[in-house]
């Protein structure tokens, strides 16, 4: 599904990024909290896939979203 993105994330260049995400009224938001985190996995309604060649995804930018669960 396609949304807008919550909030700014920032990601490493060279390094494909899975950001593990909530929907909030039709926004993307960001529940990683660090790496190994099981619990951020365990809140996630979907992912982001970040490609190498981003670093940075702002407010408002539009994002594809692989929903986990409904």
């Amino acid at each position: 599904m396609r949304c807008k993105m919550g909030h700014r994330i920032t990601s490493t260049l060279g390094r494909m990024q899975i950001l593990p995400v909530k929907i909030e009224n039709g926004l993307a938001f960001s529940v990683f909290k660090e790496s190994g985190a099981i619990t951020s996995l365990s809140n996630a309604e979907g992912f982001v896939f970040i490609p190498e060649d981003v670093d940075l995804i702002d407010r408002g930018d539009d994002v594809e979203v692989y929903m986990i669960r409904d």
